[in-house]
């Protein structure tokens, strides 16, 4: 999965601007204590502006980890509702078929019967629109994901199977 390798991948960036910043900021703390020379001053200022840069990248950082991280979030749910949905579209599948089981003769299918199977039909009619509208989210949620952890979805060769 490509999408968990970039995020990752940001992940570690923002691990290594941080610990950069901690190197400066240490280095800098040195140099603080001490009488400066005009070389030691221009270190200092060299810090502090590297300092700054590395701020601004972790803040970058941060703000698209955490994007990725609530677009993540929309995808999972997405995922988690057309699961559901495909767990009652089993579950009506297989209520139809057990309505049908014990039938071995066309004078078997009383009008209860086929009531129930209309009934049925409707229910799955529903649930298949259910299932397609989800489909679709995760279809969305997923787009929007890899937007945000900068990955061209047409460039994926991963796909949401139905």
């Amino acid at each position: 999965p490509d999408e968990l390798f970039m995020l990752r991948e940001k992940v570690q960036l923002h691990l290594q601007r941080n610990q950069e910043l901690r190197d400066l900021s240490a280095r800098a703390e040195e140099l603080q204590q001490q009488q400066m020379s005009q070389d030691e001053e221009a270190e200092y200022a060299e810090l502090a502006s590297r300092a700054q840069v590395v701020v601004d990248e972790i803040e970058q950082y941060a703000n698209e980890l955490s994007e990725a991280s609530e677009e993540l979030w929309a995808l999972h749910e997405a995922v988690c509702e057309h699961q559901q949905n495909e767990v009652l579209i089993e579950a009506l599948e297989f209520r139809h078929f057990e309505l049908f089981s014990s039938i071995t003769s066309e004078e078997e299918i009383t009008p209860e019967v086929q009531s129930e199977e209309n009934q049925l039909l409707d229910e799955m009619d529903h649930l298949e629109s259910l299932f397609s509208d989800s489909f679709s989210k995760v279809q969305h949620a997923l787009e929007v994901y890899r937007q945000s952890i900068g990955l061209n979805c047409s460039s994926s060769s991963s796909t949401v199977s139905t």
